[in-house]
């Protein structure tokens, strides 16, 4: 049982009660140290030189990923051209106004008045407004996952969310299209 040395405040007790739940698996082994373990390296341990290359690591094959699927048959140009656009980050957002200097950062927040920036993946994906449409996509080809922050990964995780059929495949990509 944990001690407190005063009363905690209500949104501490919310804290204390999610760390409770996080913790509730883990068992403490006695007699034994605990360790750091660096993860990208077998021997575990922290090499700057493995960092280094996490941080510096080139993207692109994400971005190959996407150029190679956008490319669908059954997609109008303009609807290509606008998930192009979305996906490299493009599109006249708020956001890239403001860092181009056409708005003030006043103007950046989004239309839909929520509070937040109006970035593009606020705009399509995070949004309280708009972002229960892609719940409800999944709730209806009946597949789970998280939403990713990047959008070329969101694009990519509903592409091939259900397997690698062609054909399957085909549809999440015309899915994501449609809902974009």
């Amino acid at each position: 049982m944990w001690q407190w040395r005063q009363r905690l405040s209500e949104w501490e007790e919310e804290l204390l009660g999610g760390c409770m739940l996080m913790m509730s698996d883990v068992t403490l082994q006695f007699h034994t140290f605990d360790q750091w373990r660096w993860m990208l390296e077998t021997s575990g341990v922290y090499p700057v030189r493995s960092a280094y290359h996490m941080l510096t690591a080139d993207d692109s094959h994400d971005v190959d990923a996407v150029s190679d699927l956008i490319w669908h048959i059954h997609v109008i140009e303009k609807v290509f051209i606008l998930s192009w656009r979305l996906l490299r980050g493009r599109l006249p957002t708020k956001a890239n106004l403001v860092a181009r200097g056409i708005l003030s950062r006043e103007a950046q927040m989004c239309v839909t008045g929520c509070g937040e920036v109006e970035t593009a993946h606020h705009l399509f994906f995070s949004c309280t407004i708009f972002r229960d449409s892609w719940h409800l996509v999944h709730d209806w080809i009946g597949v789970c996952g998280v939403d990713p922050y990047d959008n070329a990964d969101h694009f990519l995780q509903l592409t091939y969310l259900s397997g690698e059929s062609a054909a399957r495949r085909s549809f999440m990509q015309l899915m994501w299209f449609l809902c974009v």
